[in-house]
């Protein structure tokens, strides 16, 4: 019993701690790009430029309005806030991985070997990390919307069948539908093998249609189909053999480079579910989840926009996420020889998480530095009146997918492009420049 207390502490203890190392991480990670462009705008404001997004540029209304209310809120209060729902993110794959129907976890040190586990492959595996969890317009359409399709799927899968449940749950389906255009074919997969695989689950019906109901708004967005259009025009005219062709390759590659450790590690951990002959059906509902993870991944070949941007995987990583840490909890109450292998694989995981998390972290925040020094200057020259201001290139440039020009790229020396724009609006200046 005093042990039990002891890894309960430690497992709660762990959860503080990353809550409080991503609250200081997003504090300290400057506006950018999309950022600096959102900056100044009233809740009204928000709310119809959300609209206007959803009729010309993008459809996720919901992520839209969760990162600009993040770009305007004081930064202390949005940078806890991105952690929070961060460390909801991990609790929610927890909380479906230990608390299977078919075999749940009744020791807490299974518990605390889950949870780290989980902990692990997010902070290595994650491709485009920064971008998912830091950036604010990735943030608000990924990991907060990741958040609210976890949150749907837990609501499915449990037994409650109260009348203010299934409303809750239906109100959730909605906003789960309308999240994520490629995710939400994931998340729809594995909802309704729940519902089929676990008996007696009709009550499921009305939250699915909910779902439905927001997915087709989401899919019927004009701003999506005018983006396209307006962005990769030639692949619009493509066949779908055509369409296949030109983003298959790349879907591969970016596969190959970003994402085969978790589909090894799923492979490894589904050969000992199956050689230890025990749990078939949650060895069924795995793979479930492993299936439409990559089913999301590869659905981006009909996607217009490039299938190279690593944002764009992040639902169907966390979805196999949750398909390895389903497993990882059959492996770690199996035979001894098996234990012994997920141990090992395990401390592997600390290792390289600590070696490339570490390293990743300095790489931001000499880009974070290198930002605020920009910053600075502009805020400088701005006050001693000049409005058209012409900035040297940063001094450090970040290379891990831990920093900020991961994915995002710097202003130009065109006063007009997108990125320039926003920079000056964010500093009320008239013009800013980078200089040759």
């Amino acid at each position: 019993m005093k042990n039990e207390r002891t890894y309960s502490f430690l497992r709660y203890l762990v959860v503080v701690v990353i809550f409080s190392f991503m609250s200081f991480w997003n504090y300290i990670t400057p506006l950018w790009n999309d950022d600096e462009g959102w900056t100044r705008m009233s809740f009204a404001s928000i709310i119809k430029s959300c609209a206007e997004d959803y009729m010309n540029s993008n459809g996720r209304f919901l992520g839209q309005f969760f990162a600009k209310i993040m770009v305007n809120i004081p930064l202390p209060l949005e940078a806890v806030l991105n952690a929070i729902a961060f460390t909801v993110m991990i609790l929610l794959i927890f909380r479906i991985a230990s608390l299977s129907n078919v075999y749940g976890i009744n020791n807490e040190f299974t518990k605390l070997l889950l949870y780290i586990f989980i902990l692990l492959n997010i902070f290595l595996l994650t491709p485009g990390f920064s971008q998912v969890y830091l950036w604010r317009p990735g943030a608000g359409n990924y990991l907060w919307l990741m958040v609210v399709d976890l949150i749907f799927i837990n609501l499915i899968i449990n037994k409650n069948n109260s009348f203010l449940y299934l409303t809750i749950t239906t109100i959730f389906g909605f906003l789960s539908g309308g999240a994520n255009e490629n995710t939400g074919g994931g998340v729809l997969i594995v909802v309704l093998c729940a519902t089929i695989i676990n008996e007696k689950r009709a009550k499921n019906i009305i939250p699915i249609i909910g779902f439905i109901v927001g997915y087709a708004i989401l899919m019927l967005s004009p701003g999506d189909h005018l983006r396209a259009r307006l962005t990769n025009p030639e692949f619009v005219k493509l066949s779908f053999w055509g369409k296949i062709m030109t983003n298959l390759p790349q879907i591969n590659n970016f596969v190959v480079h970003n994402l085969v450790y978790e589909v090894i590690l799923f492979f490894i951990l589904f050969g000992f579910g199956i050689f230890s002959g025990k749990n078939k059906k949650l060895l069924l509902e795995s793979l479930v989840w492993f299936i439409a993870g990559i089913l999301v991944w590869y659905v981006l070949v009909l996607s217009p926009g490039s299938p190279d941007e690593p944002q764009t995987y992040f639902g169907g990583f966390i979805l196999v996420v949750v398909a390895n840490a389903k497993l990882f909890v059959i492996s770690a109450k199996n035979d001894v020889i098996i234990n012994q292998i997920c141990t090992i694989t395990l401390l592997t995981l600390a290792f390289f998480t600590f070696v490339n998390v570490s390293n990743g972290f300095i790489d931001a925040w000499r880009t974070d530095k290198a930002i605020a020094r920009r910053n600075e200057e502009i805020i400088s020259k701005k006050k001693k009146g000049i409005n058209n201001i012409k900035v040297v290139p940063l001094d450090y440039y970040g290379k891990s997918k831990y920093a900020m020009f991961f994915w995002q790229f710097d202003i130009s020396n065109d006063p007009n492009s997108w990125s320039n724009k926003s920079v000056a609006h964010h500093h009320k200046i008239r013009s800013i420049v980078l200089e040759n």
